[in-house]
C-alpha cells in the first residue's frame, strides 16, 4: 500500500510501543517519518532499520523549545509536514496520595502541555499541507479504576483538546482525531465503568484516523 507516498509525519514518543508501531505503519505505506523521544538508542535503532525513511530527534516534549526544534528539524529534513502524531506519554498509575508533585507535574506536562505546544508549533506547516493531527488517548479517559486519577484525567483532557482544536483548526484545512489505546482488562468491580467508545490503538487505526 502507498497511501502516504510524499507525506511526512512527526511521531512523538516514537522509539517504542505504540509510537514505534505507528511510525513503522506509516513507513510501510510510503511516508517519511521523524520520531522523537527521550532515549536515543531505540530511536537510533528504528532509524537504522529504515535509513531512507526515518529520521530522529532525541528530545523531551516537556522541555522549553523542544517541540519547536523538532518541527524545525522535520522541515529541514523533508521541507513539509503532513501528519502529527502526539503519542508521547507517561504511565502514571498509582494512588493519588502516593504521587508527589514531580510525578503529577510530569504527567500534566507530557500529556497536556507538551501536546498543546507541539501542535501549536506544527499548525503553520499542517495548514500549508492540509494535514492531520492524531492524538493518542486511552480508554481510561472514560473508564474508572483506582490509581488512575492523574493518567485518566490528562487523557480525558487530550480528548477534549482534540475536539476543541478540530473546531478551531478545521477552517484551516487541518483534521484532528484522537485514538484511544486499549487499557487493562480487569474484572468487574463496583467502581468500574467500561463503556468507552474507542478506536483501538493499532497502527492501522492510527493511519486511518490521520486521513479520516
Amino acid at each position: 500500500m502507498s497511501r502516504f507516498v510524499s507525506k511526512v509525519a512527526l511521531v512523538t514518543g516514537g522509539g517504542t510501543g505504540i509510537g514505534r508501531a505507528v511510525a513503522e505503519a506509516l513507513v510501510a505505506e510510503g511516508a517519511k517519518v521523524v520520531v522523537t523521544g527521550r532515549r536515543e538508542e531505540p530511536l537510533r535503532q528504528l532509524a537504522s532499520e529504515h535509513p531512507d525513511a526515518v529520521r530522529y530527534v532525541t528530545t523531551d516534549v516537556t522541555e522549553k523549545g523542544a517541540s519547536a526544534a523538532a518541527v524545525r528539524f522535520v522541515i529541514e529534513q523533508f521541507d513539509r509536514l503532513d501528519i502529527l502524531v502526539n503519542n508521547a506519554g507517561v504511565g502514571t498509575l498509582a494512588p493519588l496520595v502516593e504521587l508527589d508533585d514531580d510525578a503529577l507535574e510530569q504527567t500534566l506536562s507530557v500529556h497536556v502541555r507538551g501536546l498543546l505546544i507541539t501542535t501549536r508549533e506544527a499548525i503553520p506547516h499542517l495548514a500549508k499541507s492540509g494535514g492531520a493531527v492524531v492524538n493518542i488517548s486511552s480508554t481510561l479517559a472514560e473508564a474508572s479504576m483506582p490509581g488512575a486519577s492523574a493518567y485518566s484525567g490528562t487523557k480525558a483532557a487530550v480528548e477534549r483538546i482534540t475536539s476543541a482544536l478540530a473546531a478551531e483548526l478545521g477552517p484551516q484545512g487541518i483534521r484532528l482525531n484522537a485514538v484511544a489505546s486499549a487499557g487493562p482488562r480487569i474484572s468487574p468491580e463496583p467502581w468500574r465503568s467500561w463503556q468507552a467508545k474507542t478506536l483501538r490503538g493499532s497502527p492501522a487505526r492510527c493511519c486511518r484516523a490521520a486521513v479520516a
